[in-house]
């Protein structure tokens, strides 16, 4: 890929040429793209479900919680008396969601043991393995340990400009909040062992899809 160059010509992109040229020379080397199962997609639409649940939930409990200390304290019970009913019914429904998502995982042999095996990392819970399961595709996505750093925004890269070589060393963007770098860093913080135990796991879990 080339800035700058015009497709005027009246020719063929340059562009699309040499990715057409490329992907024939790597043939060999394609890895079809495989749709996510149905059961996957109930998942997606659960977990998406319950994000907006905690949206709702922060919208009431935050501004209650901002005011509390420039609210007259008579004003400030009616107001949290006004939001008991509500908070109430979304702790209800969260608590619903997350039993169904639970229940949908544990009832797929596929996703149960992929779901062990991430849980069994440091630092790694039920929403963060919930989250990895549905962005990257039950793990059908990535073959590179490498590549599924940089997808969930933890491999560090450095900022270079021209060519100075100075600067601070970041992580990649993340195309998916869920799961936190905190979360994914917690093995690697925990020590020489969390960090052998962590990549072994990894390893482990690649492995389990065959690559």
């Amino acid at each position: 890929m080339q800035r700058g160059k015009s497709d005027r010509t009246g020719g063929p992109p340059i562009d699309a040429v040499r990715i057409a040229t490329y992907a024939y020379r790597f043939q060999d080397r394609l890895r079809p793209w495989q749709p996510p199962r149905d059961i996957l997609k109930k998942l997606t639409q659960l977990s998406a479900l319950r994000q907006r649940l905690l949206s709702v939930r922060q919208q009431l409990r935050l501004p209650l919680s901002e005011q509390k200390q420039f609210t007259a304290p008579n004003l400030q019970r009616q107001l949290e008396t006004a939001c008991q009913a509500s908070l109430r019914a979304l702790e209800k429904d969260l608590q619903n969601v997350e039993i169904q998502i639970q229940t949908l995982i544990q009832t797929d042999a596929v996703l149960s043991e992929l779901f062990t095996l991430m849980t069994s990392v440091p630092g790694v819970g039920t929403i963060t393995a919930t989250e990895v399961l549905i962005s990257t595709n039950e793990m059908k996505d990535f073959a590179d340990p490498k590549k599924l750093a940089c997808h969930a925004g933890v491999a560090p890269f450095g900022h270079r400009s021209g060519s100075s070589i100075r600067g601070r060393t970041a992580a990649a963007d993340r195309p998916r909040q869920p799961p936190s770098p905190q979360k994914a860093q917690t093995p690697v913080s925990s020590g020489r062992n969390g960090r052998c135990s962590g990549q072994r796991r990894t390893e482990n879990l690649l492995r389990a899809q065959g690559r």
